[in-house]
Order: C-alpha cells, then structure tokens, then sequence
C-alpha cells in the first residue's frame, strides 16, 4: 500500500463531450466476446462514445506488464480521454475498483497498482476516487467481471458528464506496483526486457540517456545472447544482424534488422539485459576479411580445415631453431613463411560454402560429403556484399554463373505426378533464374529443395536459406519439398521450375516463388523499396583439406517494388 499527501483539491472540468474518447486495455485476447460486451455497454449509455482500443494483448494477469504499457501509451492522448483497464487478478475479492486523474490524465481501473508509474513518471500526487455509488454500475454485478458491468458504466456515465466526485468517496491509500529499476552505474548497466513488439523487438527498462554512462565499443548481453552493434535506426545494420538502440520512448531496445529479436534470441518479458564496455570492437561486415572475419569463417568450418594456432607455429620454430643450430637462419625464415601460410584469412564468408546435406554429383569424378557443421550458420545472418546479385547481372560462386533475369507477380500452377494441374489461390512472387555449369568435368543440379533444410522449416524446426525479405518480412520462397520422390519426374513442381543435372557448360532456366498462402500481394501494395531474395544453390566441388566435397552457397538477389512485373488491372 502507499500514501501520497496533500490530498489534490483540483479535479477535471465536468462536462458532456460531444465525441468522447474512451480507450480499453485488456488482457481478454483481440478475439474475445468480454471485449465486446464492454463495448456494448459504453454505447448503450452513450451512442457517440469514440472507443479506442489500445490493446487487449496483455499477457494474462501481468501487472507490470500493464504499468509499462500504460506508461508508454497514456501520455500520448489528450487530457479529456478515458481510460478504462481490466487487468485485474483479483476479480471478486475485496479490492477496490478506482476512478484516477493524474498528470491531467482519467483512469478507470482496479486497485492492483497497474497505474501507478503514470504518478511515479509524472512526479505528482493524483487525484483518487474508490468507486462506491451502485446507481452507475449495470445489475446484476457478476463476480467475475467488473469490468463489464462496473468500468464500463462507469466509464459511459463520465462520458455524458457525471461528476466523478458522486461516484464514491476520494481515498488518500491505494496499491502501489512499482516496476524493477535497473541498475545504472560506471561501467555497468542491467536490465530486463519489459516489453516485446509484434515485430519481435526487445523494450528493455534501460534508458537510452543511461547509454552515456558507458565509452564505445558497447557489449550487449540479452539472456545467454550477445549483441556487439549499436545503430540509431534498423536500416543501418544489414537484414538478419542483431542490434541495440534507442526506441522512440527512450528506452534501450534490442532488435534485429528486417528479423525477429524475441525468437532468434529466444528472449521474452523478465529477460536479463545487461550492457558493459566491449573488450574489442566487432567484427566487419563489409564482405571483406579482416581477422575476425576470419577467426568466424575458421570457427564455422573447423570440423574440415584444421587450423594451427600462431603459438603452435612458434613453438615449432623455436624447436626448429635449438636443434638444428647451423641452419637457424634458413629454420626462422621457413617458420615465418609457414605461419602466413597458414594463418592469413580464407577467402570465404560462411555463406559461401555451406555443405550440401546429401549432395546430388551422379557422374562427377568425387561425391564425399562436407564434414562441416551444417547448423552453425544462422538462415538470418546478413548476404555479404560479394553474393549479392542485382536482376540482369551474373554471378558466379565456384563451378556455377547465375543469372537473376526478372521478377514478377502472378498466380502460379502447381503440378503433381498422377495428378491434374491446380492453380494457386492467390498470388506469388516469382524470381527467374539462369545457371550454367561452368566447371570442366563435374556434373550437378544447381539447384533442389533438398539441401534448403526443410520446407518453410516445419518439418524439422529448422529455418530454410532460401527466402524473400519485404521489409521486417521475412517469407519463405525456394523449390517445392519433395512430397512424391527424389527424381526429377516424382516431384512436385510448379510450372516453369526444373530440375536437371548440369554437364560442363550447360545452362538451365529455371524459378523460385513465394508461397500463395503468404499473400505477398498484400505486403507489396504497401511497401516501396529494395528487396532481397536468399537463394541458396548449389556451387560444386570444393577442395577441403585434401578431399573434394559438394557445397552449396547463399546468394541475395536484390531489386526494387518498381522491377516486380504485375498483372494488368
């Protein structure tokens, strides 16, 4: 419980409102009948009430959830508005339902401390009535939903005038939730998160002022995740990298560019987040590597190119050098030029070579396997630059050259063995491609759904490569899974894609497209900028550690709403 003095002598001008603003938050669920039942009750007193849904998302009973909510939302609506909040775990005990003013804004809402950081952020006492007079309520008054038959009343009555000084006596005690403080000191800043978007952003308690207390580079922890880039606006990371920023209510957020934060960190409300001075800055991203860049490369495929590390070098040198005396010279010379050998950057990014699962090489001369890890390269990590790809141009990434020819919107035909053609229900869109085979003596299919993990990373919880990003969306867009068999003539297709083993120098035309079910038409009607599609394809034999293997690599085919080819209207 707490008390605030003086009681406030002030209380909102009391009058009709044409158009009264009323606002509901709830935990009910958007589909809920309680919703509505509230809203019918409000426009049976007053027809002309103006209601505003500001959520009815609150995770069930959450009460700190709904004080943060509150806070960052109520502020932002003019002085005359209501709000009416039903977050209220104790319906039907002995707590008390109040009418509150505080900082120029009007609350109806349980005694449960679900407003008070309004009066803690406003530094102010408020003005508070326990709502007492039964001629406002609807009768009979259920047990189990105040809400419904007192708040919104209640909430109908003021909107026609009702003084609130008749609804109950003023009271000087009340429930007090106060939310978790961080803790802000030199060199230290934790947190939780408190809120998380329908964009999957983390909003944490921090302040982003508090940021200030902490020299660049800043290292930040969320849960067992790590983020090491901090930008003033998501555009300036590239899709899929995980950042820190400044929200629009001033709060320190974790987000990840054109991805979601909550899921990819596994990340939700009550999350620890903690912020200290990085040791060193982070890695590149320009595509070009520097050694970090490739101390990541070598991580991902350590399982396949052993690596020696610079003490190892140097202690042979130096063994080198104690034994064989008399040509010590000639020892530190070769030692030298062993560990530039050794040690200078691969070549790669991790998305240039990804193993082929099950690999596809009938007739080429080597069908090992990559012993790589295949899971250890996120599907959200960003295209380097040097995989990227605009329409019309070609590529090439190891025995193969692809081509990005057009992109258009349309409704496609799917094609099954034994079965009639059947056209999609909605519209897709659809990427054409060009490959050619431009290796000397292997022969390969460019490109099948087999090495992109699964379909749309159902069937085994993993996320496919293979996809179109719109924005923060992010849909899946690759082959067909193989529902029938392996062989090209038992798959299911869409018309226009094939599948075909390469010879040296052949090319094959082929497409990609997004699923019907995903709507991309209504996403594209409002979205205007570059996008990128993820194309993961087959590049060939790779030389790794003394054997060949089959691998793949990730390409990002970029382009613009104005290249997209539509239907005529």
């Amino acid at each position: 419980m707490s008390k605030l003095a003086p009681r406030p002598s002030f209380i909102t001008n009391i009058k009709a409102m044409p158009e009264p603003i009323i606002t509901l938050t709830t935990d009910f669920g958007e589909e809920s009948p309680y919703v509505a039942a509230m809203k019918g009750v409000i426009l049976g007193i007053n027809p002309s009430a103006r209601l505003v849904d500001l959520s009815h998302q609150i995770p069930p009973q959450n009460l700190a959830y709904a004080e943060f909510f509150l806070s960052g939302a109520i502020p932002y609506f003019p002085h005359d508005a209501l709000h009416v909040v039903v977050v209220d775990p104790g319906v039907g005990t002995q707590r008390a339902l109040l009418y509150v003013e505080v900082a120029g804004h009007r609350l109806l809402v349980p005694d449960n401390g679900c407003w008070t950081e309004l009066a803690a952020l406003a530094g102010q006492t408020p003005l508070v009535i326990r709502l007492a007079e039964p001629r406002y309520w609807r009768h009979p008054v259920s047990a189990t939903f105040h809400g419904r038959d007192i708040l919104a009343p209640v909430a109908g009555h003021l909107s026609l005038g009702v003084d609130p000084r008749t609804l109950g006596p003023q009271v000087e005690e009340w429930v007090r939730c106060e939310l978790r403080r961080p803790t802000l000191v030199p060199g230290r800043l934790a947190g939780e998160v408190m809120f998380v978007d329908r964009f999957g952003n983390l909003i944490t308690n921090i302040p982003g002022e508090a940021l200030t207390m902490l020299a660049e580079p800043r290292r930040f922890q969320v849960g067992d995740a790590e983020v090491r880039y901090q930008v003033r606006a998501y555009a300036e990371a590239e899709p899929g990298t995980p950042v820190a920023l400044v929200s629009s209510n001033g709060m320190l957020e974790i987000a990840i560019t054109n991805g979601n934060a909550a899921q990819r960190l596994e990340a939700g409300v009550g999350t620890p987040v903690l912020v200290t001075q990085a040791e060193d800055p982070p890695p590149s991203e320009s595509g070009e590597h520097d050694d970090p860049g490739a101390d990541l490369a070598m991580e991902t495929f350590s399982a396949a190119i052993p690596r020696r590390s610079s003490k190892r070098a140097l202690r042979s040198g130096l063994f080198i050098a104690l034994v064989f005396v008399p040509l010590i010279s000639y020892s530190i010379l070769a030692t030298i030029a062993l560990a530039i050998l050794l040690l200078r950057p691969q070549p790669w990014d991790p998305f240039e070579i990804l193993p082929d699962r099950e690999g596809d090489l009938k007739g080429a001369k080597h069908q090992k396997q990559a012993a790589v890890l295949y899971d250890r390269v996120l599907p959200e990590r960003p295209v380097p630059d040097k995989l990227k790809v605009e329409l019309g141009r070609t590529i090439r990434v190891g025995d193969v050259e692809v081509t990005p020819q057009s992109v258009e919107l349309r409704r496609v035909e799917f094609r099954r063995p034994g079965f009639a053609p059947e056209p999609a229900l909605d519209d897709s869109l659809v990427l054409h491609l060009l490959f050619q085979n431009i290796s000397q003596d292997v022969v390969f299919s460019p490109t099948d759904p087999f090495f992109d993990r699964s379909w749309k990373g159902i069937a085994s919880g993993k996320k496919p490569y293979t996809g179109l990003n719109i924005g923060r969306d992010h849909l899946w867009g690759g082959p067909l899974p193989w529902t029938a068999g392996p062989q090209p003539e038992e798959r299911d297709t869409i018309a226009g894609q094939q599948y075909k083993m390469l010879q040296p120098g052949e090319q094959l035309t082929t497409l990609v497209c997004t699923d019907p079910q995903d709507h991309v038409g209504r996403l594209l009607a409002s979205y205007r900028g570059h996008l990128i599609w993820r194309v993961q394809v087959r590049r060939g034999l790779v030389q790794v550690h003394e054997r060949e293997v089959s691998t793949t690599a990730v390409i990002g085919v970029q382009f613009k709403d104005t290249d997209i080819r539509k239907p005529a209207t």
